[in-house]
């Protein structure tokens, strides 16, 4: 069974310190409009390397999985 998440998530919450500065510092550079374009580049970002980083274990794995075959 699988579980389905809406495609929409409301979020009311206030930033402060240093992740209030980074949205800032983007703003200042131009790289985001608006605080909800900073969140989301910031998610898909950091989605993007939780990816990258589940890749990197799966050809670890299966390099191992080789290897093992190999010494047979």
């Amino acid at each position: 069974m699988t579980q389905e998440y809406p495609d929409k998530v409301y979020v009311k919450c206030t930033l402060k310190g240093k992740p209030a500065h980074i949205v800032n510092e983007l703003q200042r550079r131009g790289l985001a409009q608006s605080v909800r374009e900073a969140i989301t580049m910031g998610l898909l970002e950091y989605h993007n390397q939780l990816v990258y980083r589940d890749l990197r274990e799966a050809q670890a794995q299966a390099g191992l999985r080789m290897t093992a075959q190999d010494q047979r």
